[in-house]
């Protein structure tokens, strides 16, 4: 077995004020690094270091809702609205990914993110599988868009035997026909559904004479942008449907969801909502809350 010395080791009065110094520096040195880490941490709207990150998914491409701005931040009306109740809820913070429609689900569903974004109706499916805010937190205005030379289809009624552009199968639109359908048999829309058909590639099928008519969120997607690029017009109709759109919680987060249904409700009425969507959409669409359909 080895032994250790304990012999005393003797410094001159030098050396002990130099060793001095070199302890007092490296301290010092500590110090300024602890305070650069608590900054970093402390990143994010939460005042406390403590704050517990909430992580969220947002529709990429998806303008005016969310998207990428020119200088690569996050931005659009949901992100505005995250922003706001993120500032308002101080023992939380956020972050932050774009990602595309079916990757949320699969997110909040694997736990991977606390809340998803995107528009989301509130349905009988989701209300068993998510927690939803009692507020809405959007309106969508549905509305078909033609060229400007179908001027006979104005409502869902004029779609029938036309040739309506492919929709998602798990989608607002979808619902919005299918209850149609159900109620009018005799004038039924016969639609395709289709995944991740983008917003351009039906546009281009109205300018080709492929499709007759487009039903669209008018919050989910920038047709400004889509008619400057095919250098086309389109025409809408007026809603042909009003619905509330909705954040959606993982049941995994009840004590988080309590403070967001709180916040939600605080900024609204304080008219947060109303000012963000002017700015993001034009308009205040909660003014067409009072039309909306109710919900199944």
């Amino acid at each position: 077995m080895s032994h250790i010395n304990h012999t005393p080791l003797r410094l001159s009065a030098p050396a002990i004020r130099k060793a001095v110094a070199l302890v007092c520096s490296a301290a010092t040195l500590v110090s300024l690094a602890a305070c650069g880490n608590s900054a970093a941490s402390s990143s994010g709207s939460g005042d406390d270091a403590n704050a517990k990150t909430i992580s969220i998914a947002v529709a990429a491409n998806s303008k005016p809702l969310s998207y990428t701005d020119d200088n690569g931040q996050l931005a659009g009306y949901e992100v505005d609205v995250l922003k706001a109740i993120d500032e308002d809820l101080k023992d939380y913070k956020f972050t932050y990914e774009a990602v595309a429609d079916d990757a949320e689900t699969v997110g909040i569903d694997s736990g991977k993110y606390a809340l998803i974004t995107g528009g989301y109706f509130k349905t009988d499916e989701r209300v068993k599988k998510y927690l939803i805010p009692d507020e809405t937190t959007g309106i969508s205005l549905m509305k078909i868009y033609t060229l400007p030379s179908e001027k006979d289809i104005k409502s869902l009624d004029d779609l029938h035997d036309k040739k309506v552009a492919p929709i998602s199968p798990d989608g607002g639109v979808n619902k919005l026909v299918t209850k149609y359908n159900a109620a009018n048999p005799d004038k039924a829309i016969t639609v395709t559904h289709q995944d991740n058909v983008t917003m351009a590639q039906n546009f281009q099928g109205l300018v080709d004479k492929k499709y007759d008519a487009i039903i669209e969120p008018e919050q989910s997607f920038d047709v400004n942008a889509i008619k400057k690029s095919l250098g086309v017009d389109f025409r809408a109709t007026e809603p042909v449907e009003v619905d509330q759109q909705y954040f959606l919680v993982s049941k995994k987060q009840p004590e988080f969801f309590k403070e967001l249904n709180k916040s939600i409700t605080k900024i609204k009425k304080a008219g947060k909502l109303k000012e963000l969507s002017e700015k993001n959409y034009g308009e205040d669409v909660f003014k067409y809350d009072t039309q909306a359909t109710a919900q199944q």
